[in-house]
């Protein structure tokens, strides 16, 4: 599972492009204040098309509850529920996660309540 905000997505889908993995096995979520902030975006598609990439792209204003990683679209969605309806065996999962700091810190809080073990969360920022 990838997760990436605004420059954090590039990286991640460099890991994507050289890695080996089966359709399907391979997740990312995007999040981006609109959809024309988004990067990559020829890169993704042909990742979802040519590789089996599962994408998930949540653009919009911030979502003003408890995961304040989501979107408002995703408003209703608790953080760790939505983790483990994109990966339901998400405590197998390597999860890596690239984005500002703050935003980063409320996706790995969520991440460990859906059940993610600490040792299989990869993060980078970049900011300090």
């Amino acid at each position: 599972l990838m997760i990436g905000a605004g420059a954090g997505v590039a990286p991640l889908v460099s890991l994507l492009e050289e890695q080996a993995y089966r359709p399907g096995d391979a997740t990312l979520v995007t999040r981006d204040h609109t959809e024309r902030d988004a990067l990559r975006q020829s890169a993704i598609a042909r990742l979802v098309a040519e590789r089996g990439v599962r994408h998930a792209a949540l653009s919009g204003p911030r979502n003003p509850g408890a995961s304040p990683w989501l979107d408002a679209g995703h408003a209703a969605w608790r953080g760790p529920d939505l983790i483990r309806y994109l990966a339901p065996d998400i405590p197998a999962w390597d999860v890596y996660v690239c984005g500002p700091v703050p935003w980063m810190s409320a996706v790995i809080r969520d991440l460990k309540r859906a059940g993610v073990p600490g040792d299989r969360i990869h993060s980078e920022a970049f900011t300090i």
